[in-house]
């Protein structure tokens, strides 16, 4: 259901203190976050329901938590750490399973955090724009985040700011308005297709992410594990039918790497009904780790 994610505000944007950054909102009532607490007096660990507040502006800036399952954690004494991640490992159980076997997802043991960023990244839907292009609406799950905070009972406010573990990139294809190839004439011909691949060194498989005393800066250190899967594969379709891409529309998508893949040497590929994989590898581009990267007008060959 599209409507169980926390999604991309609207792709623009805001500038603070000299950096950009992209909102993200929760979902009211269904997205939901664990914390880990070792000082807790009851249950060490806990899942959480967001719930958006909203004031008489609509401002949904702010959220307040409700907690899922049985018990929430339990004040101890002393000061408390806390880590939490996003989303909860329980947004990763299935309706026959009790647990997350891990995989897929993230799941948290003491301050290390363990993720699994998979070769499968199928967006939840795609639709259209005002314009006539496409927008394919990722699956949230995989835009892991974590933080860390401390807090007494004495003061009670815990507040968590999250910053991002994974690696996110968003690719806009587009297909040329003319022909770029040697004695090419007329209208590019549609293109039709089904699946989009996105190759690199080690960009999916498993990771760990040490949310401990480590983590003095802004991201926690990050560390892959195994040599990972060099190919992630996105299955599209609009409307139960193959995407079809015309002269000067676009197709807009988003994929989820490893936090410490090397990003150097993308390729995105398509494979048009028909025809054989065609490809563009993401030549002189910066693709910063633990942050989120937006590609514009990348031509289809």
């Amino acid at each position: 259901d599209p409507d169980t994610r926390t999604v991309y505000f609207d792709g623009n944007p805001y500038e603070h203190d000299g950096t950009k950054f992209q909102r993200i909102d929760w979902v009211d009532g269904k997205d939901m976050i664990e914390i880990y607490c070792e000082q807790s007096a009851g249950d060490k660990r806990a899942h959480y329901l967001i719930n958006n507040l909203k004031d008489a502006t609509e401002n949904t800036d702010y959220a307040y938590l409700t907690r899922h399952g049985d018990a929430g954690l339990q004040w101890g004494e002393g000061t408390h750490t806390f880590y939490a991640m996003y989303p909860s490992s329980q947004m990763f159980v299935s309706d026959s399973d009790q647990e997350n076997t891990l995989n897929q997802g993230i799941m948290m043991e003491g301050s290390t955090l363990k993720g699994h960023v998979p070769v499968a990244q199928s967006p939840v839907s795609v639709e259209k724009d005002d314009n006539g292009n496409y927008v394919a609406k990722p699956d949230m799950r995989y835009a892991y985040m974590a933080a860390k905070t401390t807090a007494s009972r004495e003061n009670p406010n815990v507040a968590m700011s999250f910053v991002p573990i994974a690696t996110a990139v968003q690719i806009e294809l587009q297909m040329p308005a003319v022909h770029t190839g040697e004695n090419m004439t007329g209208d590019p011909q549609p293109l039709s297709f089904t699946e989009i691949q996105v190759q690199g060194d080690g960009i999916a498989g498993d990771f760990t992410a040490d949310l401990g005393d480590k983590w003095t800066g802004t991201y926690p250190d990050c560390q892959n594990v195994g040599n990972g899967f060099g190919n992630i594969q996105i299955s599209i379709s609009y409307d139960g039918k193959p995407v079809e891409l015309k002269k000067n529309q676009t197709l807009t998508f988003t994929v989820f790497l490893r936090p410490g893949a090397d990003v150097s040497n993308l390729k995105v590929r398509i494979s048009p009904n028909g025809s054989s994989y065609r490809g563009k590898t993401l030549q002189d581009i910066t693709i910063p780790a633990k942050k989120m990267t937006v590609i514009r007008n990348l031509m289809l060959p």
